[in-house]
């Protein structure tokens, strides 16, 4: 919006345009300090490439904010630099933002792993009920989609394997105080609604309707008609 406001005071060179491009300018200095330290705290539960990936997203956006922070002092007494640093600063914040995407899209940083997609809504038989020990998380597969059971007080309870965090292996982890947490990053989540109870994860774990029937284990999805 900066540039936008900068380009229409080349052309009219009222006070007020340029005072909208500075506003535009301040207002972004203020949210890209917010948005860097949200931005650490994403990085900092990532590894491997997009780790990597995301070092050079924050630098590309760190450089466009000193940019844009040496635009807003040199607009003060030389307008015209101040304007060319401010685009300079969006070219920068164009390639973080680039980046930001490629993070999301490419990378699968900061979306919901354990998306409630292609579950099944008739129940789906999978092992006795013997198999389960108390306590102890057992993987089972649904129409290819790795699940978790975990019997409980008695009770059978079952959410989608693949962590909402970063897709760790629920079955791999703990389970105790009917919650199970994750072995990667320490989520945890309510074995009854698959609510978060401690992060990192933010998303919900999805969970199943499960049913004993003839000494075995079937499950469905949860459906609004449920009771």
């Amino acid at each position: 919006m900066a540039s936008i406001f900068d380009a229409l005071y080349l052309v009219d060179k009222r006070t007020d345009t340029a005072r909208a491009a500075d506003i535009c300018i301040n207002t972004g200095i203020i949210g890209a300090l917010g948005a860097a330290l949200t931005g650490l705290a994403d990085w900092s539960e990532t590894y491997g490439r997009p780790a990597r990936v995301g070092v050079v997203h924050a630098t590309s956006n760190t450089i466009a904010l000193s940019l844009y922070t040496t635009s807003f002092f040199l607009r003060r007494r030389r307008r015209s630099a101040g304007m060319l640093a401010s685009l300079a600063g969006y070219a920068f914040a164009t390639i973080g933002a680039g980046l930001g995407g490629h993070l999301v899209f490419a990378e699968n940083q900061g979306v919901n792993h354990a998306a409630a997609e292609d579950l099944p809504t008739e129940w789906i038989r999978l092992l006795p009920m013997d198999e389960l020990m108390d306590g102890t998380p057992h993987r089972a597969k649904v129409k290819e989609r790795d699940i978790v059971l975990v019997r409980n007080a008695g009770k059978t309870y079952a959410l989608l394997d693949s962590c909402a965090h970063l897709g760790g292996p629920l079955h791999k982890g703990t389970a105790d105080d009917c919650s199970i947490t994750c072995p990667w990053h320490g989520s945890r989540f309510s074995l009854i609604d698959g609510r978060v109870l401690d992060g990192p994860a933010t998303s919900n774990q999805p969970t199943f309707e499960t049913r004993v029937i003839d000494g075995y284990v079937e499950v469905r999805a949860f459906s609004a008609e449920a009771p």
